[in-house]
């Protein structure tokens, strides 16, 4: 569908050029292969903090205020993201101004002062976006759930982290942990939009330009050397990513009540699936789709539509590179909470054991949904460089929209049935509620 291209830079930064035509935008994403679950003891929300705190000061942007007058004297949006196994950085910008938008990236990711003070205002800031979150329902079940999925293992705290732990977060660590994992050969530069700005031969020299310094090394802000000998060899990323894997992520506990004073009850329900890896992650797509990824999915209109006990259903899954989850999340009437929850998971029964098997016009309609979300995720630069950094960087090798339409298509009803019917057993359900 876009020619991209993959180049290992000589300074082992990974660079990921993909042109797209009719765009006149450029998206300059540098993506980071750590996150929230890559954190030690004592550095819950550091992944998430540090993406903050980069925007408060850099070198060249000394506060926030500097850098936000650069980004909008030339139109440019950008922000930041942490997820559980990766961060990212963005810049989207007009074509022209690349160098612009490349400078702004290496000052977030290098050269961010980390101050003090800075650190004391954006913690602040943080812990509202906690409490913010810990006050929805939803998304506090969502937390509540994982804890108890993924208890003693490295998925089981929030990507923010707790109000207590970020409290106590320092600038030492916070620099102890830019050192640890934003070394050159951790990162992907993804490189999205106007084919033919992209077109220029001179673009790899040009990241390396900005990105290596001409002596390899230079001091930061808090007396910590930079990149190069001064970082960690760069087998050792890899090689330190699997201290905080397992082989199996998903612990034993079944269930968890928590009472709130809510007007809803909100349930989080699922069952262990696949790795992020797995050849059959097509196939698991397409069975969350079928049980709940649409208006017509089955539990959206058995529970919403039918028996009308629910404002939300859905279904959804976890993927990580050691485990994932098959969920169910849905905010039930209060008073008749047991008969939806019992609906939902006998629907989902129903399929596993093929008392209602998947039917060919179902089927198809789930491949239609999600062939339409993938091209829709294709119209703007942003999207597609992160569709294709993200597969690059978790899987090692970027997949083309076109290739995963064409693995969505190769599924037969026979696989699906299979895969529920190993997934959804009983004794393998884990469930929590809100009421």
């Amino acid at each position: 569908m876009f020619a991209a291209k993959s180049i290992k830079l000589d300074s082992g930064l990974n660079l990921l050029i993909v042109p797209m035509g009719s765009v006149k935008s450029l998206t300059s994403l540098l993506l980071v292969n750590t996150g929230s679950r890559y954190e030690q003891e004592g550095e819950y929300g550091m992944a998430h903090l540090l993406e903050h705190l980069v925007f408060r000061g850099t070198k060249q942007f000394p506060d926030s205020m500097s850098l936000s007058v650069a980004l909008d004297s030339i139109g440019a949006s950008s922000n930041a993201f942490t997820a559980k196994e990766y961060t990212g950085f963005y810049v989207t910008a007009a074509s022209t101004h690349l160098n612009f938008s490349l400078q702004v990236l290496k000052e977030l990711v290098m050269h961010p002062l980390l101050k003090r003070a800075d650190l004391i205002q954006e913690k602040k800031v943080v812990i509202e976006e906690i409490k913010m979150h810990r006050d929805s329902p939803e998304d506090f079940l969502a937390d509540e759930f994982e804890k108890m999925v993924y208890k003693h293992s490295s998925l089981a705290h929030p990507i923010a982290g707790t109000t207590t732990s970020v409290k106590k977060l320092t600038i030492q660590g916070i620099q102890r942990f830019l050192r640890r994992w934003y070394g050159l050969s951790n990162l992907t530069l993804v490189l999205a939009g106007d084919k033919q700005a992209l077109a220029n031969q001179d673009i790899p020299q040009m990241v390396e330009t900005v990105f290596v310094q001409e002596n390899g090394r230079e001091l930061l802000p808090g007396d910590y050397k930079y990149y190069a000998e001064d970082y960690l060899p760069n087998a050792d990323h890899q090689q330190r990513r699997k201290l905080y894997l397992s082989d199996n992520p998903i612990s034993l506990n079944r269930q968890l009540l928590h009472t709130k004073k809510v007007e809803q009850t909100y349930v989080a329900l699922g069952w262990p699936a696949l790795k992020r890896g797995d050849k059959r992650r097509h196939a698991l797509s397409l069975l969350s789709t079928i049980l709940g990824g649409n208006r017509s999915s089955r539990l959206f209109q058995l529970v919403r539509e039918q028996a009308n006990l629910a404002y939300y259903v859905y279904a959804d899954l976890d993927q990580y590179h050691d485990g994932g989850l098959l969920g169910v999340s849905a905010g039930l009437n209060k008073r008749l909470a047991n008969k939806g929850i019992e609906l939902i998971i006998d629907e989902c029964k129903a399929l596993a054991t093929h008392r209602k098997p998947v039917e060919e016009q179902e089927l198809q309609r789930a491949k239609d949904y999600l062939t339409g979300r993938i091209m829709l995720g294709l119209e703007s630069s942003r999207s597609v460089a992160q569709h294709y950094g993200l597969t690059h960087l978790l899987f090692d090798e970027y997949e083309d929209p076109q290739q995963m339409i064409k693995n969505l298509n190769r599924v037969e009803i026979a696989e699906i049935e299979a895969l529920a019917e190993q997934i959804i057993q009983p004794d393998a359900l884990r469930l929590a509620r809100v009421e």
